[in-house]
Formats: C-alpha cells, sequence, structure tokens
C-alpha cells in the first residue's frame, strides 16, 4: 500500500532523539509498503533549523521536512489550524507524488493527528491516528485542546493505541470503539551485549549496582523524582546515571549537588541509540518516574536487554512489565515508593536471559508491524 505518514516526531539531524519509536515502526512497515513521511519542523529561533534537511531519502523512505511557523502565545486556540493549513499543499504534493495515497498515518493527535485526518477526510482517502500518551493523556486533558484531540479521534477510520489506557481514553474521547485497536509499541532488538563485558567496557566495578534513567529532562519524565527515590535506595555500592537531555538541566545540576548522593550521580547528556543500548545490557536496573505515559520505549528495550524496571504504577508500564515479568511497579506515585520498588527488583532472582526472551517474543517490532499492517489492509 502507498502510506502518507505525518509526524513532527521523526527524527532529524537537528532533533535526533525525537521519536526514535516513530522511525522504527515507519523503517519496518516499508517493508511491505511504499512509505513517504512529511515531518514538519517549527521555526524555532535557534541554530538547529539550518541542520534540517528539506528533502532527504533515509533507509530509502522519502522524508521531507516543512518549516511551519512556530506557535505564537496563546497559539494553542489557532495553531492546529495554522498547522493543517500550511501542511495542506506538502501533504497534496505528496500524495500526487506517490501516484495517489491509499491512506494516511497520523503520529499523535495533537497537533499532527489533527491535520492529518483533516486532509484525509477533504482527500477522501481513510486516516489512521496513533496514540502514544502525551496527545490524550495531556492535550486530551486540556480544555483549550480537548476538541482538537476529538475531533482527529472522531475523523480516524482506525486508531492505534500503544496500550490499554490510551485505548480508553482515546473513547472517551469521542473515539468510535469499534475502530481502536490496542497493538503495543514494536522494538528493534540488538543483539544483546554481554553483562559482565559490557560493564568492563563502562568500567564499571564488579560489585557496583549500576540504576539507570532514561528520558528528556522535562517535567513529565519527572528526573527530580528520580533522583530523590535514588537517595531513598541508598545502596552504598549504587550509581545512577541519567541518559537525557532538556530544559530541566539545570535544575536537575542544582538538585544532584544538595543530594546526599551527589558523589554517585551523573547526567550522560543526549547518546545515540548504541551507546544507550551498552547502558542498558549494563545496567542492574532501570528507573522510570514518569506519571503520565503510555509505554516508553526505553522500558521495553531494557526488557530486552534483560534488565529488571522499577517504575510507578502507570497502566501501560505495568502492563509490559507483568506480562514480561520484568520488574516492579510502585505501590505509588512517590518517590519513596519507587526506591521500595527499585530494592525488590534489585533482589528478585529473574533470569535475565528468560526475562530477555519474554519481552523479545512479546514487542518485537515485526510483531507490531505486522498487527499495524494488518489494520492497513481492513481499510483498503
Amino acid at each position: 500500500m502507498k502510506v502518507l505518514v505525518v509526524s513532527h516526531l521523526f527524527p532529524s539531524r537537528a532533533y535526533p532523539g525525537s521519536g526514535p519509536f516513530v522511525r522504527d515502526q515507519v523503517v519496518e512497515l516499508a517493508h511491505a509498503n511504499t512509505v513517504t513521511v512529511v515531518s514538519p519542523v517549527p521555526k524555532h529561533r535557534d541554530s538547529r533549523r539550518v541542520e534540517v534537511e528539506l528533502e532527504s531519502s533515509e533507509d530509502g523512505i522519502r522524508v521531507i521536512r516543512p518549516q511551519l511557523p512556530h506557535l505564537p502565545v496563546g497559539g494553542r486556540l489557532i495553531g492546529p489550524w495554522m498547522w493543517a493549513f500550511a501542511l495542506r499543499p506538502f501533504l497534496h504534493r505528496e500524495s500526487r507524488a506517490m501516484g495517489g495515497a491509499d491512506l494516511i498515518h497520523g503520529h499523535c493527535a495533537y497537533p499532527d493527528g489533527f491535520a492529518a485526518t483533516r486532509f484525509a477526510n477533504q482527500a477522501r482517502l481513510p486516516s489512521v491516528l496513533t496514540l502514544w500518551g502525551s496527545d490524550v493523556l495531556v492535550h486530551g486533558a486540556m480544555r483549550l485542546d480537548r476538541w482538537f484531540v476529538s475531533s482527529a479521534l472522531r475523523r480516524a477510520r482506525a486508531v492505534i493505541a500503544v496500550s490499554e489506557q490510551l485505548g480508553d481514553r482515546a473513547i472517551s474521547l469521542g473515539a468510535d470503539e469499534s475502530r481502536v485497536h490496542v497493538i503495543p509499541p514494536g522494538v528493534p532488538y540488538r543483539p544483546i551485549r554481554p553483562y559482565d563485558e559490557t560493564r568492563a567496557v563502562l568500567r564499571i566495578e564488579p560489585a557496583e549496582v549500576v540504576i539507570v534513567w532514561i528520558g528528556g529532562l522535562v517535567s513529565v519524565k519527572q528526573p527530580l523524582e528520580a533522583i530523590s527515590a535514588f537517595d531513598a535506595i541508598a545502596l552504598p555500592q549504587s550509581r545512577l546515571v541519567m541518559i537525557g537531555d532538556g530544559p530541566l538541566r539545570r535544575e536537575l545540576q542544582a538538585a544532584i549537588r544538595n543530594s546526599r548522593s551527589a558523589d554517585r550521580i551523573s547526567i550522560m547528556g543526549h547518546l545515540d541509540r548504541e551507546e544507550v543500548w551498552r547502558w542498558q545490557c549494563a545496567a542492574d536496573l532501570i528507573l522510570n518516574s514518569s506519571r503520565s505515559e503510555g509505554t516508553p520505549l526505553a522500558v521495553l528495550e531494557a526488557m530486552g536487554a534483560g534488565t529488571r524496571v522499577a517504575a510507578y504504577p502507570l497502566p501501560g508500564i505495568a502492563a509490559a512489565v507483568g506480562a514480561a515479568n520484568g520488574g516492579v511497579i510502585a505501590d505509588s506515585a512517590t518517590p519513596n515508593a519507587l526506591a521500595d520498588a527499585a530494592i525488590r527488583a534489585l533482589t528478585a532472582n529473574d533470569h535475565r536471559h528468560s526475562l530477555a526472551t519474554n519481552a523479545r517474543d512479546r514487542f518485537s517490532i515485526e510483531r507490531s508491524a505486522a498487527s499495524i499492517d494488518d489494520v492497513y489492509r481492513s481499510l483498503s
């Protein structure tokens, strides 16, 4: 099928860490379909915009990145309309270049999904909308944004939710229940790096307990609570490695200086995926402190490396960890409860090999893409 994908999350050289899960899915789906990606880039006043290639071929996939106006202050009322209006000529051109797209696939209900489903209706094409978390959990809860989210959900011929929680939320926001498909995100698992050898490469002492936190340094990921939880774990031979970057970096650095575990916490910044994978294979535990999320890729990757997880009680994470028996969910969303979960996970007797095998069987990118492809075919 000829699929036109709309997603501002598709990674670029300027924003390499933006939505690798979208890229993984698109690359896998392109094995059986002709795919073009339209990935709008807001015009920020920084140097990174000049690094964005307007047109490129990546893994054999045509990618165009139109630079759209950055939303003004108060732009939540008019921003999605501006986004949809500015994207329409690009979508029309790329559909024609494909010889007529068979369907439009938007990622995130806001703002991409609003633009994608609106164009699809105007072009009389079926549309698929994938929900990743913040679109329905955050924007769907905001009075000004909810109408746009609901409009996209009502227009989509098929809605793909990466967890049961997101599927239920989509229905409550107006999606037709018969059109909602729960398909867990897929991971293109790399070969497992041997635990001891990888730790030696990273210069980790044999007795050291390495806890890794992965995510953007933004409020929804709650990196500050990860530090509080690590303080409460209070293992003298433990170390917290935080991988990621973002606007909270200075605040996080200040919190680390004031922490009683300051000498055992490090911020690695943004790392490429191979380096992140190395740390996931070498870690004793992955700590997840998000309070609003679907099913995070870092959790699924970690379990595929054989590494246990401790996380707040989010439905998407609980379903994934429970299904693969990969860790412990905290009793409540507090740093102390997360610390208790981490200690229980660290003392569990789960075998790394069986944990990795279970996760890879359930969350492989091949399995996820095959289910999405079935949704595509049902609309043809």
